[in-house]
Order: structure tokens, then C-alpha cells, then sequence
């Protein structure tokens, strides 16, 4: 089945086909934005990570989210930093199978400190403030109705999951998709538990993900955005982008909050 932008709201796959039509979407975003306005004008918010007193309608304060500013100019294809704009010499040498990543920041403090504090913490408002900072990177890069057609977010093994509790990028996915009209595909699953590949280099990490996830119903030559927190090496996001395109998705772009310098 075809998918639809103009969602109301993320759904999992094949359900989208019953979503309204985008103008629908539209009428109902603009009254949700209105209607979050007017509660912090009402009921003043906090700084998820200052904890000061805002007036904003974002769970970050002005200067916690200027702190978080993305000044770097990185790769065309895998967002990482570089001295100036264009393609790191890895993404020359092996064009990865993504056509480009936006990411909202260096993994770095106070960006880290909330990435942790939802992955580890399930601190949800942090979720919430880091979705907003990306979608800030998002939209100014995507004309048109040039937005991808589905969301798919990095899964997880089931084991992770279940100590975990929950999908941090998942989470990260629902809030994009709310935000931008755009359906949240579940049609991927990991199909092995890997340990946290936390300090490993980049070699290790392809070996180990190489052939992981599994994708069971078909793209149908659809435009789709892989959304996860953390981009280090790239490895993940390559492993299921090969599975992506094997199952028919004619381009797949990558949403990452956060992107680190290239380990060696």
C-alpha cells in the first residue's frame, strides 16, 4: 500500500491510507499551535535545562537553545563537521546509500545532557525540546512538498527495548512526524542485540551491524527519513539504509539531533 503526506498525526504503516488530507493537517496544526501558545502564555513554562521561568512556547529557554546553536559547516552527505561546506573525504571515497543528513547539533553539552536524559532517563520533556531543535534544521532545507513521505525510526532489538522501556528515536519520530504532517512507518526491526557499541571505533562498528535490521513490507519507491539521536560513525544509519533501498525506497535521507566528530 501507498502511503500519504498529511498525516493528523504519526501512525504506524499500512494505516496511514486513512489519514486526512493535508490542508485538513494544516487547519488542525495551526489551532495546536495556537492552543500551546496561549497555555504558556497562561501557565509559564521552565527551561528543561536551566529550569529558569519561560514564556516561550519550546522547552528550551533563548539562551539554553542559542547554546545549542549549529555553527558548523559539515558534509553535504553525513553532516560531519569540516573546515568548510561540502563531502568529508570518507563519503568520497564510499558514497554512503543516504542522500544527505540534517542534524541539529555537535553531540556535545547541553545537548548531550539531554540526549542522556532521554535515553537513559526517559526524561520525555527532553525528547520534546530536542525534536523542536531539529525540526528547526529541517524545514529550511526541504522545498515544497519535497519532505520525505515516511519517518522511519532506528529500531531497537526487542531486548533493549524492554529494559530500556522505550525507542528513544522513536520517540524523536513521533514528535517530527506530529510536527510536520509526515506518517512514522513500522516496518523495520533489529534482528540482533548487539552490546552498547559506546567507544568502539568505526571498523567495529560496521562489522557488528552489518546485516542487523530487516525490513518486511515494501518502500514502493517512496522518499523516506531515518530519525535517530546520535550520529557517531554512521554505521547504523548505512546498515539500514541498504535495507531501506533493498526494499524498494527510492531515496532515504537521515534526522539525527545530534552528529559527533568521525571516530578513527
Amino acid at each position: 500500500m501507498a502511503f500519504r503526506v498529511g498525516c493528523t498525526q504519526p501512525q504506524s504503516y499500512p494505516e496511514h491510507t486513512r489519514c486526512q488530507p493535508r490542508r485538513d493537517f494544516l487547519v488542525y496544526h495551526a489551532m495546536a499551535i495556537g492552543l500551546r501558545n496561549l497555555s504558556f502564555l497562561l501557565l509559564p513554562g521552565r527551561c528543561v535545562l536551566c529550569e529558569l521561568p519561560t514564556l516561550r512556547s519550546a522547552d528550551l529557554c533563548l539562551t539554553c537553545e542559542q547554546a545549542m546553536a549549529d555553527r558548523q559547516s559539515r558534509c553535504q552527505c553525513c553532516a560531519l563537521p569540516l573546515p568548510a561546506p561540502g563531502w568529508c573525504g570518507e563519503c568520497q571515497r564510499d558514497t554512503p546509500p543516504f542522500t544527505r543528513t540534517i542534524t541539529g547539533c555537535d553531540y556535545r553539552d547541553p545537548a548531550r545532557t539531554l540526549v542522556l536524559r532521554l535515553k537513559h532517563q526517559r526524561d520525555l520533556a527532553a525528547g520534546r525540546a530536542l525534536a523542536q531543535l531539529l525540526y528547526h534544521h529541517i524545514t529550511p532545507n526541504y522545498v515544497g512538498d519535497n519532505l520525505p513521505d515516511g519517518l522511519v525510526a532506528v529500531p531497537q532489538h526487542w531486548r533493549r527495548t524492554l529494559a530500556r522501556g522505550f525507542n528513544q528515536a522513536r520517540e524523536l519520530a513521533n514528535h517530527l512526524g506530529t510536527e510536520l504532517g509526515i506518517p512514522v512507518i513500522d516496518n523495520s526491526r533489529r534482528l540482533r542485540h548487539h552490546p552498547s557499541q559506546q567507544g568502539q571505533n568505526r571498523q567495529a562498528r560496521l562489522r557488528n551491524i552489518k546485516g542487523s535490521f530487516d525490513v518486511r513490507k515494501t518502500l514502493d519507491r517512496r522518499h523516506v527519513a531515518i530519525v535517530d539521536d546520535v550520529m557517531t560513525t554512521g554505521s547504523t544509519v548505512r546498515a539500514l539504509a541498504l535495507s531501506l533501498q533493498e526494499a524498494g525506497a527510492d531515496r532515504v535521507d537521515v534526522w539525527c539531533v545530534a552528529r559527533t566528530a568521525l571516530e578513527k
